[in-house]
């Protein structure tokens, strides 16, 4: 009996022995990270982060969400078919907006605004760059919706519902946001935790984001003139330090391969139920920039294919600003100076 009680004893401890084993050194020989998938990573560089952002605030901004629905309804685009079709005959519902709305807050505003926190004090320059993304972003959105989220968006969970800013007021963070914007980018490069790199727009010239950000204040500055808020003196000093050429102009250049190409060329190439307003194109019939807007249909290609080669060309680029805009913004700015009313 006590044989058999001391074998069962020794089995109780072999076991323990081995448990206790396995309990403290089951850390060292199972890597902690073997459940981490390296396909979803939950932190990007901002090296990695920028030029995905340029190029999905590029994709919204120059397709046909933007692109189509506005040049219907000025009469230089028309629908022919299926959804387009509708649109052209101004049958647009809440729906209809719902994608371009979620590409923008939930993608890239959000990503931008990721960027803007990262790079934080101690990368000024990224910092510049995104508030300047993050500047026309509201710019383009507000003047699509007028009243939008923003001083309580971009928290996940923590707010579903963040309430409208008035257009007002998102036009004076959008000038704020290009102040500080302008701060940022003028700090020596020394300065940078993370050096600016993989920007796609302007190649890391802070120079040339600078006249970006400079052109952009002259444009929201003007957007405020029909309700008596406009300083044209701010918008003179403004455009003095913007673009000072076409080689300026804000723009993101799109490849020469399908899986690179052009958004509005991928529109008529996929779906074919756009193309240039038959009224627009009889108007500019004998204008020496006509190739510029449309060309002839080409025999085999999708129906209504017939964008000219600078906007529907597969490595179009999509402008954000132009320099021949901030040159009508001064000329306006001149003109209303001199003739305030």
């Amino acid at each position: 009996m006590y044989k058999m009680k001391n074998k069962f004893l020794k089995y109780i401890a072999v076991f323990f022995t081995v448990l206790a084993v396995f309990s403290t050194s089951c850390e060292k020989w199972i890597d902690p990270e073997v459940n981490i998938d390296p396909d979803s990573p939950i932190d990007v560089a901002l090296s990695s982060l920028l030029p995905s952002v340029q190029a999905r605030l590029a994709y919204n901004l120059g397709g046909m969400d933007v692109v189509g629905l506005s040049g219907m309804w000025t009469q230089h685009v028309a629908g022919s078919a299926r959804q387009a079709g509708a649109i052209n005959r101004y049958s647009y519902t809440e729906a209809d907006c719902n994608n371009l709305w979620n590409s923008m807050f939930a993608g890239s505003m959000m990503d931008i605004k990721i960027m803007m926190d990262k790079a934080g004090d101690e990368s000024p320059h990224y910092k510049g760059v995104a508030q300047i993304l993050m500047a026309m972003s509201l710019g383009y959105s507000t003047s699509l919706w007028g009243d939008i989220p923003y001083t309580e968006s971009f928290q996940g969970d923590a707010n579903l519902k963040p309430v409208l800013d008035s257009q007002q007021s998102i036009y004076a963070t959008i000038d704020a946001l290009l102040a500080s914007a302008i701060t940022n980018l003028q700090k020596p490069a020394g300065e940078n935790l993370f050096k600016l790199s993989s920007d796609f727009i302007y190649t890391q010239s802070t120079a040339a984001w600078l006249k970006a950000a400079y052109s952009l204040r002259a444009r929201y500055e003007l957007h405020k003139s029909k309700k008596g808020l406009t300083d044209w003196n701010n918008i003179l000093t403004y455009v003095g330090s913007g673009f000072a050429s076409n080689a300026d102009n804000f723009a993101f250049l799109f490849g020469a391969s399908e899986t690179s190409a052009n958004p509005l060329y991928q529109f008529t190439r996929q779906r074919g139920d756009i193309g240039m307003n038959t009224g627009f194109q009889t108007k500019i019939a004998t204008d020496p920039r006509k190739s510029v807007f449309t060309q002839v249909k080409v025999p085999g290609t999708t129906t209504n294919n017939n964008f000219g080669s600078y906007y529907g060309s597969i490595s179009s680029p999509v402008v954000f600003m132009s320099f021949a805009e901030l040159k009508f913004i001064e000329a306006e700015a001149h003109l209303r100076k001199a003739s305030p009313a």
